[in-house]
């Protein structure tokens, strides 16, 4: 629905549209009278073949008594069809032919303009230009060329509020600043001040520390040219501009997996009009994501829009609960660590099957683990959400019935 709602107006011209194709043809159909039967083809051939004779008999092509003979000819003809046609309009008749061949031209209108609106809810992109291939392409590179700096990034934004920092914190900050700016080229205070402006929101500052510590790190790894290039597009509010992207490179060139560097590589080809390059980045680095990957969120939650704006079809991964593997592995487990492993996957099942919903087996998975857990009153509730999910499903019923009967919330 949401689909719907939040493009109202492209939808409506999409209505206007239809209504003024319908009534074009509908009036069309309306003012056309000809009669396309068998006999009504015949008659039709007829009144040509008078004319064709009166034509003829006015080049002198054909004699005036063989004229004559076959006007009548042909006149009978059309007499014999009249005959036969107002005698088929005398029998009785089933629904009237026009009012079936209007309905058929409605129906096939209707469900043509409802294929193509489910078409396109599956394949269009709304409010999307309609540009060719060569075009987006050429644009996208036109945006990337001439993309903002950093400072000018920042420049841009509005002033920040002062954070309402403890005191003490505030002298330390002071301090450390004033001791970095002293000492000059101290590695270890420079990485300690980065991460303290970063820490207060002076991402900006944090950036300027950490370039200088990459300066004098003989060899400095990927996590430190990420950082820079995170805290850069901190301080110009989510923007990935030319000099961050500088860093995200140099980075992924010394560790190519990095999963923060690959979530903003991909981001930074939305940002310039290119999602088919940045879905297949997201795509590989969603498929091997850790499950704390903070990034994660913001990924699952994304990766299907941004599929839709690539053209490629896309499916969530499913993310298992625990299962009878999983259980019997943690046998060996003191009871209180086999319980908080076990609660924690069950916790990440249910607020999954909750949001985005999933199989029978799913449901039945979580049904079982309850019961393992002894929380049989948890139990019963999915049960009851899943048999109203699953009422019309028969095979469904079954499995979660035989998970609520293990657990013995069923007789």
């Amino acid at each position: 629905m949401a689909f719907f709602l939040e493009n109202i107006g492209f939808w409506f011209a999409v209505g206007l549209i239809f209504m003024g194709s319908w009534l074009l043809v509908t009036r069309a159909f309306g003012a056309q009278s000809v009669d396309t039967s068998p006999i009504g083809f015949d008659l039709q051939l007829y009144k040509d073949q008078l004319t064709d004779l009166d034509k003829d008999a006015s080049k002198g092509l054909l004699l005036p008594a063989e004229i004559e003979q076959l006007r009548l000819e042909v006149s009978r003809r059309i007499l014999e069809a009249e005959r036969k046609s107002v005698a088929i309009l005398l029998q009785p008749q089933g629904p009237n032919a026009e009012k079936s061949a209007k309905f058929l031209i409605n129906g096939a209108l209707f469900v043509a303009f409802g294929g193509a609106i489910a078409l396109y809810t599956q394949i269009g992109v709304l409010a999307y230009p309609d540009m060719g291939l060569k075009q987006r392409l050429a644009v996208a590179d036109q945006i990337y060329a001439s993309r903002p700096s950093q400072s000018a990034a920042e420049a841009k934004l509005p002033p920040t509020l002062p954070l309402n920092l403890d005191p003490e914190y505030e002298k330390l900050m002071q301090a450390l600043r004033a001791a970095v700016a002293k000492k000059g080229g101290d590695i270890m205070g420079l990485t300690l001040l980065a991460q303290n402006e970063s820490n207060i929101g002076n991402f900006s500052d944090a950036a300027d520390a950490m370039a200088q510590v990459i300066n004098l790190t003989p060899a400095p790894g990927a996590a430190l040219y990420i950082d820079m290039a995170e805290w850069m597009i901190f301080a110009a509010s989510g923007y990935v501009s030319p000099q961050a992207e500088t860093a995200l490179r140099q980075g992924l060139a010394l560790d190519p997996n990095n999963g923060l560097g690959r979530y903003y590589s991909g981001l930074m080809f939305i940002q310039i009009g290119r999602p088919d390059l940045a879905f297949k980045i997201w795509r590989r680095l969603i498929d091997g994501a850790a499950p704390d990957a903070p990034w994660l969120p913001t990924l699952q939650e994304q990766l299907p829009n941004l599929a839709r704006l690539a053209g490629q079809k896309y499916e969530a991964p499913t993310l298992k609960g625990p299962n009878a593997d999983d259980i019997a592995a943690a046998a060996d487990m003191s009871v209180q660590d086999r319980q908080t492993m076990i609660a924690t996957m069950v916790d990440g099942l249910r607020t999954r099957l909750a949001k985005t919903g999933g199989t029978p087996d799913e449901w039945a998975r979580l049904i079982s683990a309850y019961g393992v857990l002894g929380q049989k009153d948890d139990a019963k509730s999915i049960y009851d959400e899943a048999t109203v999910i699953f009422a019309a499903d028969p095979t469904a019923m079954d499995k979660i019935s035989t998970a609520a009967q293990s657990t013995g919330i069923l007789p």
